[in-house]
Parts: structure tokens; C-alpha cells; sequence
């Protein structure tokens, strides 16, 4: 096949003396209702940039959530931390009655 391609088409191509005429296309006049909503679907076509964009937020947002999680959880142990502080003063007040 390549090797047709390369030697031979040429020739052939070069021989051709009628062509077809394809034409100009139609441009039909469009319902304005009917341009609005085409335009509309295709707004919400989504690009391959907008799958990207999607990927990194929900990445952001999966971060924002371990963020939390995790700060929440150190709130939890250093209010236990002090507890343990006030409850351990707390003893040391009553030790000598």
C-alpha cells in the first residue's frame, strides 16, 4: 500500500482530467429559539480542561477534609491534655486533708 502511495499515485493523480465540484454548503437560516439552545448544550459540554479543573478540586477538597480531620483531632487531644492538667491540680489541692 505505502509502496503504491509513494510511486504510482502521483502518476494516476497527474492523469485525472475532470473533478468534482462539491459545492459551497447550504448555510440555512436558524430559528433563533433553536440557536440559543444549541449554543446552551454546548456551554455544558465539558472540555478536557474542565475534567482537569475537576480533578483538582475535588483533590482540594479531599486535602481540605484530611486537614480538618486531623485538626480536629488535636483540638480533641489538647483539650484532654488540659483536663488531665486541671484534674491531676485539682488532687494536688486535696492531697494533705
Amino acid at each position: 500500500m505505502l509502496d503504491f502511495v509513494r510511486m504510482r499515485m502521483n502518476d494516476l493523480l497527474e492523469r485525472t482530467t475532470q473533478s468534482v465540484d462539491r459545492g459551497a454548503a447550504e448555510t440555512k437560516r436558524i430559528n433563533p429559539k433553536r440557536l440559543a439552545r444549541l449554543a446552551a448544550a454546548e456551554m455544558q459540554q465539558r472540555g478536557i480542561s474542565s475534567y482537569a479543573d475537576e480533578a483538582l478540586k475535588q483533590e482540594l477538597a479531599h486535602r481540605h477534609k484530611t486537614t480538618v480531620q486531623l485538626s480536629r483531632l488535636e483540638r480533641e487531644a489538647e483539650k484532654e491534655r488540659k483536663r488531665e492538667i486541671a484534674v491531676q491540680k485539682a488532687k494536688a489541692k486535696h492531697r494533705g486533708r
